[in-house]
């Protein structure tokens, strides 16, 4: 189908980092299809846009300032729902409407009232099955507060249900969908990319054996078990890192650890590279994710990965690392002493993590992104 006229709509930094960076890359591949009509956000980062084609939303005010006055499960419902309605005024006529959930209600409405078609994003499990998992996560480590608000979660499933299709991250994310009653014809698997050319091996310059934990240090992502089966294997001549910043719900279990010389708190790493580097094996343990983007670095940096089930990682179990079930610290010890243990196999592990990943460049997501498009309008 020629001509066909798209609007993007996500609110936070599009190429800011996080999903600002995955927006980014389906608005490129929506751009080279000729497809894109006009990107909305909450500013930009640098982008490779005609000036033109952007529209600019501005918080109220400095966003640090909003989650800082804000408890943590309302501030996206907040913020959300401020872009939202004032992006709402970019919206006109077009083919489709691409938005994200819980930042795009008023928005589809108004595409859809000019005969727009509506796609959005699984990037994270549906809330009818992540807000139990994480839920029952803050409760078995005595952390009081909600995953997210009532309208969140509201606002969230009705943005899945009412679109006309949704782009999956990963197979957790397809079953999540289909528990919760969503017609699998309109769901499309699309996985995530990496630059390969920023995120490759390297030389790794010492003969520790180090683990390597990256993203935020919460209870969502499963450190506490990590943590746990860390402390318990004690291994000789190894190390944990971990880096990102510390969430309140997990600085208890944090500082149960701190004691240990072989585990470092590194904090936020803008260019986590080095860190990627200078390790032996990737761990991510997480409770509940979409397809999370430091599995796919940690693979393009050749490092054997041990993931969750609920990570989205698009590794394969006993091919690229391995696969484990949530909340497991026996296998999590069984895998990283597997690895401590025996060199060859990490580095085959390693290098086939390597070959995997090439397959899921950001060209070939955004491609898929435009690819749906089309097929969904085909369709009409």
């Amino acid at each position: 189908m020629a001509d066909i006229s798209a609007i993007y709509s996500v609110g936070v930094k599009l190429a800011g980092g996080g999903y600002g960076d995955t927006a980014y890359h389906a608005v490129r591949g929506i751009a080279r299809a000729d497809y894109l009509k006009k990107a909305i956000a909450l500013g930009t980062g640098r982008v490779a846009l005609p000036e033109e084609k952007i529209c600019r939303v501005r918080l109220p005010a400095p966003e640090g300032l909003l989650f800082r006055a804000l408890p943590h499960a309302f501030y996206s419902t907040v913020k959300d729902a401020y872009f939202d309605w004032r992006a709402a005024r970019y919206v006109d006529e077009c083919h489709v409407f691409h938005g994200w959930a819980n930042q795009m209600s008023r928005q589809a409405q108004r595409a859809r009232a000019q005969g727009a078609r509506i796609v959005t994003n699984g990037a994270s499990s549906h809330p009818a099955t992540q807000v139990p998992l994480v839920q029952d996560e803050f409760a078995r480590y005595g952390f009081a507060a909600p995953v997210m608000s009532a309208r969140t979660f509201e606002t969230i499933s009705r943005d899945l249900e009412t679109a006309d299709h949704i782009l999956a991250a990963s197979e957790f994310v397809v079953r999540s969908l289909l528990d919760a009653g969503i017609d699998r014809r309109k769901i499309t698997l699309a996985p995530f990319g990496v630059d390969g050319a920023r995120f490759q091996p390297g030389e790794k310059r010492d003969a520790v054996f180090r683990a390597l934990f990256i993203g935020t240090v919460t209870l969502r992502k499963g450190i506490q078990y990590l943590l746990q089966a860390w402390d318990e294997l004690n291994l000789k001549n190894a190390e944990l890192l971990v880096v990102g910043l510390i969430t309140r719900d997990a600085e208890s279990v944090v500082a149960r650890y701190r004691h240990r010389r072989d585990i470092v708190f590194r904090g936020f790493a803008p260019n986590p590279v080095q860190a990627y580097q200078e390790s032996s094996v990737f761990v991510f343990p997480s409770i509940e994710e979409g397809s999370a983007l430091v599995t796919y670095e940690a693979m393009a940096c050749g490092l054997p990965v041990i993931v969750s089930e609920n990570s989205g990682a698009v590794a394969r179990d006993g091919v690229d690392g391995f696969v484990v079930p949530i909340r497991d610290v026996g296998a999590l010890k069984e895998r990283i002493a597997l690895l401590h243990d025996d060199a060859d196999r990490r580095r085959a592990l390693g290098q086939s993590a390597r070959r995997r990943v090439e397959e899921f460049t950001w060209e070939k997501y955004g491609d898929a992104v435009a690819r749906v498009y089309r097929q969904l309008l085909e369709k009409s």
